[in-house]
């Protein structure tokens, strides 16, 4: 079914740009003033259309044919090009491609890191296997309350959770803009957790894939607790990651719990989420991996206030008794560190 939906794909594609190429032509013919500029147009035309008519039916045959033989697509043909270069084969063919997986059947699954065009394929049956699909899905909290907003009219509609908080504003400007995005997130969760297959259907799928995916699970936002819980708890946590490189150079890294704090507000008002924790910590620790190496630096002390760019990082130093050091320091204690000059 796959292989001929793609090859009638590809005779629809076909008999448009030929359609198409057609009544270009015709309008050449009666708006070209002469025959020289008819017929340098004409060929200026029909090149753009048949290289794109060629490139388009190379793609849905070469598709059509990995899909019918089982071949080993190459690794740079993933998902992800599909979503960028071609949406429509991502949204429509390949959901329908799947559908026979996800019911169980036996697909031909090609051996891990073969890079060969025919490389060696394996049989598995998907008759047992537990499918479970995740995405972002950007934007479905909004077609949820579009729907939700459809039920009422005139004066008995119900303005919408971002046109209520408009209305508050001027009790917003004394909040951060942290504060800001917690509400935001808030607000895209409740509508989240109200989602339905037929918003799911909305937001670009194909009702064959959702109805094949009977329990739908929304997940709430990272908050600031779970950010500043992943930047240290996890196994190989960016600041025990950059701990370790400091001590490399025999450095102790002290990162305080209010900086933490800040550096997770950082990425909820960048709404950047948690990939966004290691690009804030390069920015802070920058010029500091820097001035370590090959120096007499034995500590790098982080607080809030580096994080916010108020201030410097603070350095200790060898010939710097380390209690004074850490007496100016914003309130830092000598026995919160355990930092010892070699």
């Amino acid at each position: 079914m796959n292989t001929s939906f793609l090859l009638s794909l590809s005779i629809l594609l076909f008999l448009s740009l030929s359609i198409l190429l057609f009544l270009s032509l015709s309008i050449l013919l009666f708006l070209s003033l002469s025959i020289l500029l008819f017929l340098s147009l004409s060929i200026l035309l029909f090149l753009s259309l048949s290289i794109l008519l060629f490139l388009s039916l190379s793609i849905l045959l070469f598709l059509s044919f990995s899909l019918s033989v089982g071949l080993a697509l190459p690794h740079s043909l993933n998902l992800n090009l599909f979503n960028s270069i071609l949406p429509f084969l991502s949204n429509s063919i390949l959901p329908y491609g799947m559908l026979k997986m996800l019911e169980g059947t036996i697909v031909n699954v090609p051996e891990r890191n073969s890079r060969k065009l025919r490389g060696e394929t394996i049989q598995v049956d998907t008759t047992n296997i537990l499918f479970i699909a995740s995405g972002a899905f950007n934007g479905l909290d909004r077609i949820v309350n579009r729907r939700k907003n459809e039920k009422y009219l005139g004066f008995g509609a119900q303005s919408s959770s971002q046109g209520r908080r408009a209305a508050t504003a001027s009790d917003m400007k004394n909040q951060s803009e942290s504060e800001n995005t917690v509400a935001d997130n808030e607000e895209r969760d409740a509508l989240t957790r109200q989602s339905e297959a037929r918003d799911l259907i909305e937001f670009g799928m194909i009702p064959e894939f959702v109805g094949r995916f009977p329990i739908v699970v929304p997940f709430h936002s990272l908050n600031e607790d779970m950010l500043v819980q992943i930047l240290t708890q996890p196994r190989n946590a960016l600041v025990p990651q950059y701990m370790a490189l400091f001590n490399m150079d025999n450095v102790e890294l002290v990162v305080k719990d209010d900086a933490l704090r800040a550096i997770a507000q950082l990425a909820l008002e960048k709404k950047t989420g948690a990939r966004g924790l290691r690009a804030i910590m390069e920015s802070i620790l920058l010029e500091p991996m820097f001035e370590v190496p090959c120096s007499d630096v034995t500590a790098v002390l982080i607080n809030e206030a580096v994080v916010r760019n108020v201030e410097e990082p603070a350095y200790v130093r060898k010939d710097v008794n380390l209690s004074e050091e850490m007496e100016d320091y914003n309130g830092y204690e000598a026995e919160e560190l355990t930092v010892r000059n070699p």
